[in-house]
């Protein structure tokens, strides 16, 4: 049984699609779609999600996660984040925050001891800042040498504003998020933030692969909607596309954070990066058909994703 550690803040999400049935919905999300797509891929995992949640947010959670993830929960006395996605483009979403919850103190974090694996979702921007980024990982170092370390640089690419819609900025030493990670996750759009950079297609960012392997970086998840992901293993000469038959879009919330799921299981398992990369696309493309966090309770488990071969 793999032990790990799941970072990241659960957000009230109002999703709002003029064209739905439900045209304003409410749910909880942000890194709870990677908690739940963590228990449906790999049921015997065993979580630290030591989590950021407002109270508010409790009996929601209470529904959805069980009491064992429940109590590593960090939870706040401050309401929960809420983050206003107009949904009505999918592949450019515009999003409003309330920012109301404070980031992570190092001291209120588990223990690191026999971790196998330790992810971070910046699902609100705010979880941490580079400084105990980078004291969180040298301690990881030092308890668990072994362990994975993946990160998806998500909403910290945003500009860490409440209210006007969040834009895109450029991070202030950049590749120090990704100095010696096992995986940095980032859609094209977010890579903005790195180096300043606009990019419309996967083959536009090969000017990033050598700075970030440069810094120690061992793997690259990049992912640009409809066109797929692009996932490269420094170490193996691995750069790969892959992408999965989307059939009906009903809404792209959550995606990213079931992608990102998919391959932390993925390598916690060992599997091989072909067929990881089938299985992700699968995953991924199953959080397209529906809303809220609720669609993904008929999320197949990893193994057998992976072992369809429908996809490229």
């Amino acid at each position: 049984m793999n032990t790990v550690c799941v970072l990241g803040t659960v957000n009230r999400d109002l999703l709002e699609d003029p064209a739905a049935d439900c045209p304003l919905l409410e749910a909880p999300g942000g890194v709870l779609y990677t908690l739940l797509a963590l228990r449906r891929l790999l049921p015997e995992l065993h979580p630290r999600a030591a989590v950021l949640c407002g109270e508010d947010l409790r009996p929601a959670l209470e529904e959805l996660l069980p009491p064992a993830w429940l109590a590593e929960i960090r939870w706040r006395e401050e309401a929960t984040n809420t983050v206003h996605l107009d949904c009505s483009h999918p592949e450019d979403k515009v999003e409003r925050a309330r920012l109301s919850l404070p980031s992570y103190r190092l001291t209120e974090l588990p223990s690191l001891q026999g971790l196998d694996g330790l992810l971070l979702n910046c699902t609100s921007g705010m979880e941490f800042g580079l400084r105990d980024w980078r004291a969180l990982l040298d301690r990881l170092s030092k308890e668990s040498p072994d362990c994975h370390t993946q990160l998806d640089l998500h909403s910290l690419s945003l500009e860490p504003v409440s209210g006007p819609p969040r834009r895109l900025r450029i991070l202030p030493d950049a590749l120090d998020w990704a100095r010696g990670l096992g995986l940095l996750q980032l859609t094209l759009a977010e890579s903005f933030s790195l180096d300043g950079r606009r990019r419309n297609r996967l083959a536009e960012a090969d000017d990033l692969l050598p700075r970030l392997e440069e810094v120690g970086l061992r793997r690259l998840l990049l992912s640009n909607g409809a066109e797929g992901f692009r996932f490269v293993d420094f170490g193996a000469g691995l750069d790969h596309v892959a992408v999965a038959e989307a059939g009906k879009v009903i809404d792209t919330t959550g995606c990213g954070d079931v992608l990102g799921a998919a391959f932390f299981a993925g390598l916690l398992e060992g599997r091989d990066a072909l067929s990881l990369c089938r299985g992700a696309a699968r995953a991924a493309a199953s959080a397209l058909h529906g809303r809220g966090p609720d669609k993904l309770a008929a999320l197949p488990g990893l193994a057998l994703l992976c072992d369809m071969e429908d996809c490229s």
